[in-house]
């Protein structure tokens, strides 16, 4: 419906169904179909990998494991296939490459291919793909080409995904050391709640329960202590 204007509203769907190749576990076979149905009203349409595979009803497959011509011939596919649900603007994101890239493939309504490639960032946050989405919209209605818009996108996931990772580890006293700390004590410590209590079932024992549970996170502690005293001694 057109607003006060006489402008109608640009659609965005972003299709959130799932990721690495599987759906949410809150999603049911209804809801798919329902996800699909929507996305046939979208003037801009954003699923991720998996999504888009859903959507068209194609097995996902690891593009990082592909070679860069395989990768590319299966998101050209999957582009086509998603232009016969949405007839507007479409961008496939959280494309992993082979090499450590991370890739968004668009497609305009004219049928222009395009990609937007950057270096895969070493960790990752949930709602990064709403974030992605937003940018983009807005980006669209201050009248940027969809390429840019999509490009403008990309940069300011990577900004913030930089930023949030310098404000919780630099800014927050992290050092080497700590790192190093924090990968030992993930490695020593207690066990899991489940596998607590399967000790104390299968050995009937509530002692063997506490001593899996003790020896571990003690020994932890103390080659925690050996190696920052040590890494203090040497001036690290």
């Amino acid at each position: 419906t057109p607003d006060e204007t006489g402008k109608s509203p640009l659609i965005l769907v972003d299709p959130v169904m799932g990721d690495d190749g599987v759906l949410y576990s809150t999603y049911t076979q209804a809801l798919a179909e329902g996800m699909r149905e929507l996305s046939t009203h979208a003037q801009v349409l954003t699923p991720n990998l998996t999504e888009a595979c859903f959507l068209t009803d194609t097995l996902y497959q690891d593009t990082a494991k592909m070679t860069e011509e395989e990768s590319e011939g299966f998101v050209l596919s999957l582009l086509e296939k998603l232009s016969h649900i949405c007839h507007g603007r479409i961008v496939v994101t959280g494309i992993g490459l082979a090499g450590g890239i991370v890739a968004n493939a668009g497609r305009d309504e004219d049928g222009r291919i395009f990609w937007v490639k950057r270096a895969c960032q070493d960790i990752s946050y949930p709602g990064t793909g709403d974030i992605f989405a937003s940018v983009l919209l807005g980006a669209l209605m201050q009248g940027d080409s969809f390429e840019v818009a999509c490009t403008r996108a990309a940069d300011f996931i990577v900004l913030l995904i930089t930023a949030a990772l310098k404000t919780l580890l630099i800014e927050n006293g992290w050092t080497a050391m700590t790192a190093v700390s924090t990968v030992i004590f993930s490695l020593f410590h207690w066990p899991c709640t489940t596998t607590l209590l399967t000790i104390k079932k299968e050995t009937g024992s509530v002692g063997c329960m506490f001593a899996a549970a003790v020896i571990p996170t003690v020994l932890g502690i103390l080659l925690l202590l050996l190696i920052n005293s040590a890494a203090r001694i040497i001036g690290i």
